[in-house]
């Protein structure tokens, strides 16, 4: 039997999440050596900690949520429960509603997911004065490894539409209550990467 949805025809809606979280960037800064100094403090010692370049710091915390995200749709598309997955810390608005009525039509064919897409995301955009701040993140998403296959018997789904599994998908994200959510996504389908 061939399925086709909008979200399983496309690389984003047979993605379902991946990776590990990303990285967060904090710089420490330096002490002192330890010994009493005769002469008076050390330079190390006296200078001021240098702070972590916000513009780096916001695209390396919007990476790791993002990411984040992925993972979660990736246990929620595996496993077909939402027992154990916390999208709502990671996706809000459009972005979490797709993410809902994905696993919704998947748990109602009985679909789950197997392997795992390959994330290349950028940030593309960001603005921190923005209120709330705003990002654009754009990943060419490979789900070549990541197919959909009947619980039930573990037989593949017939997939109907692209040949490609690598689309630009592109996610809006907005800071808020004190953090980054991915808030909005789309896939242009007419162009592969």
């Amino acid at each position: 039997m061939a399925l086709t949805t909008p979200r399983l025809a496309s690389s984003r809606s047979a993605l379902a999440a991946a990776a590990l979280a990303g990285l967060t960037t904090l710089l420490s800064g330096c002490g002192s050596h330890g010994g009493a100094d005769a002469a008076g403090p050390s330079p190390s010692a006296s200078a001021a900690t240098p702070s972590a370049d916000p513009t780096t710091t916001a695209k390396n915390e919007l990476l790791a949520v993002y990411r984040k995200m992925w993972s979660q749709e990736e246990t929620l598309y595996s496993s077909g429960s939402f027992n154990g997955v916390d999208l709502n810390d990671y996706a809000q608005n459009k972005a979490l509603s797709n993410i809902k009525v994905t696993a919704a039509y998947y748990q109602d064919h009985g679909i789950v997911m197997h392997g795992a897409p390959v994330l290349s995301p950028r940030v593309t955009a960001l603005d921190l004065a923005a209120k709330p701040g705003t990002a654009t993140i754009k990943d060419c998403v490979d789900s070549s490894k990541y197919l959909p296959y009947y619980g039930d018997t573990g037989k593949p789904v017939d997939i109907q539409g692209s040949a490609s599994a690598r689309h630009i998908n592109t996610f809006q994200a907005q800071f808020f209550g004190g953090k980054w959510y991915i808030v909005d996504s789309s896939i242009d389908r007419s162009s592969t990467c």
